[in-house]
């Protein structure tokens, strides 16, 4: 055979191949989250008005509630979604999807009620709002020792400037906390109350007759001589009566604080939050 023609036929048949679209099969990776262990349907279909089914698959949804597949062809650069959810033998659901893409994976999401076409939006907003929350929760976990030091500090300021003010006022009057000075009136009664028993706790410690001093009488137990206690005096238990209600009132102050501080921190995180979904839109 002629070299001539042999080279003719081989330059022939490498600008032939050149000119020649190459053909290669697009894959489409389906991801569908439904309920946990269902069996889930997905009927590939042509993307027209007439029902041309494809390539049909059957899937079970792991324990997170995710059915994953795979689609190849080399004659479609988008099909149509047909997918139903079982329970056993028992129809759930179905769903259908339109001109569907092969170029990018899908992430559909067929719950009733909940259908998605992209369920990674609702996770990254799910993680959103609970970092929030746990952001929330956290800085007044640890701001809530100095918060109450801070009220404290601030109450005794402002004492001079609110003069007549008993605690036991704001004792009978508990409409009172329901106003925006309640907090200020409440701890700067607190603070008076702890000075008050402290002072006459002292002064009856130091002063008290011998006939009101705890007597210690002996006696043998497990043969080691110990104290028989002494019974409260009035003045003790209405010591322990006021102390309990100074509490209550300071327990008061730091609930209300911690509550205002977590909505404004709230209110914070939810702006942020729908900034967020707005951007997205």
């Amino acid at each position: 055979m002629n070299p001539k023609k042999m080279a003719k036929k081989l330059i022939f048949l490498l600008i032939l191949l050149s000119i020649l679209p190459v053909v290669t099969a697009a894959t489409l990776e389906i991801n569908i989250k439904t309920y946990p262990n269902h069996v889930v349907f997905i009927n590939v279909a042509e993307p027209s008005d007439d029902y041309q089914l494809l390539e049909s698959i059957k899937k079970t949804a792991d324990t997170s509630g995710l059915a994953s597949a795979t689609f190849s062809s080399n004659n479609y650069n988008e099909i149509d979604l047909y997918v139903q959810i079982n329970n056993g033998n028992e129809k759930i659901m179905s769903e259908y999807f339109s001109k569907k893409s092969m170029s990018e994976p899908l992430y559909l999401q067929i719950i009733p009620g909940k259908v998605n076409e992209d369920y990674r939006t609702l996770e990254i907003k799910n993680e959103t709002v609970e970092t929030a929350n746990q952001t929330v929760e956290e800085e007044t976990n640890q701001t809530t020792e100095e918060t109450v030091n801070e009220t404290i500090e601030e109450m005794m300021q402002n004492i001079s400037s609110e003069p007549g003010i008993t605690g036991l006022a704001i004792f009978k009057n508990s409409d009172w906390l329901s106003s925006k000075t309640t907090i200020w009136v409440v701890g700067i009664a607190a603070v008076i109350a702890i000075v008050v028993v402290f002072l006459v706790r002292r002064s009856f410690l130091s002063s008290a007759p011998p006939a009101y001093l705890p007597k210690v009488q002996h006696m043998r137990h497990s043969g080691q001589i110990m104290p028989k206690p002494k019974s409260a005096t009035p003045i003790d238990e209405e010591l322990l009566k006021t102390e309990a209600e100074i509490e209550n009132v300071r327990s008061r102050i730091e609930k209300i604080k911690r509550i205002k501080d977590a909505q404004k921190r709230l209110k914070e995180e939810q702006d942020a939050l729908k900034s967020l979904q707005d951007d997205e839109d």
